[in-house]
């Protein structure tokens, strides 16, 4: 039916009218511009090389007991915890693989003897490793954790009073851990190492625990 510009009906369908323009002006027009405001992180495992520099403490796990067995295990030894840093050059291949280099600085950790030289530091052990690593990512979103396996080598000082002793060997490097992406090119890594040298530097197994920055190119 017809209704002239003056009629009563005439207000009420321009009042339909306008809220179905504005419903179809929210869906056609606002639905995109929320998909433009979610952030798009396909980015952040895109093939590049990256850097990185971690903080990190260690243990080492087997040498105290060595040590003890080789002095007849009538005394006591203590190896300190110690601090370090770590640095890595790597190139991520895509969006699960990355190959990098990764060298290990341990500072010097006392080595005290309990109950034969009533617990004074009677040497210092100093360590650095280099290795080559495979890194497997086990996501490409902003989080993304990853597991590692190297091989490489570990040198190694102990310095005593009469003894100044330098060893080197092959290490095996067992690791995880995770990336957190603060932006597209910036990491948050935190991770956990095991390093089981043999030969030469056998039972100085250690574990490293740290967190750093990874730069992404």
């Amino acid at each position: 039916m017809f209704f002239p510009a003056d009629s009563a009906a005439a207000p009420r369908i321009s009042r339909s009218s306008l809220r179905i323009a504005l419903v179809l002006m929210f869906f056609g027009l606002g639905a995109p511009s929320l998909g433009e405001a979610r952030e798009d992180t396909s980015d952040m495992a895109s093939p590049g090389f990256y850097l990185g520099v971690r903080a990190m403490g260690a243990t080492y796990t087997v040498a105290e007991n060595e040590l003890e067995d080789e002095l007849g295990g009538f005394v006591e030894v203590d190896i300190d915890d110690v601090a370090g840093f770590d640095a890595v050059l790597g190139y991520r291949a895509g969006d699960h693989v990355a190959v990098e280099a990764q060298f290990d600085y341990l500072d010097s950790a006392e080595i005290a003897v309990e109950g034969f030289f009533f617990g004074n530091p009677v040497a210092e052990l100093d360590s650095i490793t280099a290795t080559v690593n495979a890194k497997l990512y086990a996501a490409t979103g902003r989080f993304q954790p990853y597991a590692l396996f190297g091989v490489g080598v570990m040198r190694t000082e102990l310095t005593a009073t009469s003894v100044n002793d330098d060893a080197t060997g092959p290490v095996i490097r067992f690791g995880g851990g995770a990336e957190f992406f603060v932006t597209r090119n910036i990491a948050i890594d935190l991770g956990v190492d095991y390093l089981l040298p043999r030969d030469d530097v056998e039972d100085l197994d250690y574990v490293s625990y740290g967190g750093g920055l990874v730069l992404h190119f």
